[in-house]
């Protein structure tokens, strides 16, 4: 097949742009004259949620005859043996094709009669799905004839990455708040298909009342062993001292260490300092956000860390800022060398109250 032309726009073929037109158009097909449904690209989620949903909606009601085939040698044999042939009394016949690379390049073999490469004519009752990594060739298109619906997946680019999470939340009725959102599209890998495995471990796992937060979502999708690093920070902060001591106390050695954690909240210091220098000047909102490094994020986190920083700003003065970069300088001096990793944690907790839970 080396040096065959890729093309999606196969004459006779319905080509979908995404999983939720794909399954649109399944709704409506006729299933005693089933299409060939071929996946490709690089999300094979895509593929599996389509497999479910054939197998659980679409043929709910069919006694179905599953032949599976997922790329073993003789696969495509089996395929080509079976698919055309119709037994008295059959079932509905569901051929599922995880792999189908070593099925086209079986059947597109010069050993092959025109018969065994025509699929634009499959039996009654007879579907055929497939998933294929990569961009299928003209040659391959063309044996489905006019019965095919391919969908080719591609990653997603940054801007439609939260079209497609609103989307998938709305599918599932799963409310997210903006900042539970913003995670998402900042750590799910750019896939239609990831995005929809992660909304749905939400939706089974979340079973309160309320949109889904950033905390639940970092719980659910990435949790870790440890403390919450951000999350402390945060509570460090606003002096929320049971949020604290909860995240101290899961402390977990060697994944947690006092020196990053020592060089977030250093960080989050000079932010405040850049903050209040900037409202000192009288600068505008925009100047500010250029200034303290949030100019290119998103426009709910820039009005969220605004809101934040004007808070901090009232918790610190210029006092205690400049006792705060004291602290973190001798606390990271004295870790690094005199104090042991065993008292590390007790040692930290003392100069965190001392500074940030001291009113």
């Amino acid at each position: 097949m080396a040096g065959e032309q890729t093309g999606s726009s196969q004459p006779g073929t319905v080509q979908v742009k995404d999983s939720h037109e794909l399954l649109a158009k399944l709704k409506g097909i006729d299933i005693s004259q089933p299409p060939v449904v071929l996946v490709s690209g690089s999300d094979p989620s895509i593929f599996d949620h389509t497999e479910d949903f054939i197998r659980s909606q679409l043929l709910k009601h069919e006694a179905v005859e599953l032949t599976l085939l997922t790329g073993e040698q003789n696969d495509a044999a089996v395929l080509v043996a079976e698919a055309f042939n119709l037994p008295l009394f059959s079932p509905y016949r569901l051929f599922i094709v995880k792999n189908a690379e070593p099925i086209f390049r079986y059947i597109l073999s010069n050993e092959r009669s025109p018969e065994q490469q025509n699929f634009s004519n499959l039996p009654e009752r007879t579907m055929l799905a497939l998933y294929f990594e990569g961009e299928p060739t003209k040659a391959m298109l063309k044996l489905f004839g006019d019965r095919l619906i391919h969908l080719q997946t591609k990653n997603l680019y940054a801007e439609n990455m939260e079209e497609a999470i609103r989307r998938a939340a709305m599918h599932l009725r799963l409310e997210l708040t903006e900042e539970a959102l913003l995670e998402i599209r900042e750590r799910v890998p750019p896939r239609e298909g990831a995005v929809q495995d992660a909304l749905k471990r939400l939706k089974e796992m979340h079973t309160k009342n309320h949109a889904v937060t950033l905390e639940e979502v970092r719980d659910i999708l990435f949790p870790k062993a440890g403390w919450d690093m951000f999350r402390l920070v945060d509570a460090c902060f606003t002096g929320d001292i049971y949020t604290f001591s909860r995240e101290m106390m899961k402390f977990s050695p060697p994944e947690d260490n006092f020196l990053a954690l020592l060089k977030q909240l250093l960080n989050r210091t000079d932010e405040l300092r850049r903050y209040r220098i900037c409202r000192a000047l009288n600068l505008s909102p925009d100047e500010i956000l250029a200034t303290v490094g949030l100019k290119n994020r998103h426009p709910f986190i820039q009005k969220k860390a605004l809101k934040r920083l004007s808070d901090e700003a009232q918790r610190f003065g210029a006092e205690r800022l400049e006792r705060l970069y004291e602290i973190i300088s001798e606390t990271s001096s004295s870790f690094r060398l005199n104090v042991p990793l065993d008292h590390q944690a007790v040692f930290f907790e003392k100069k965190a109250m001392d500074i940030f839970f001291q009113t």
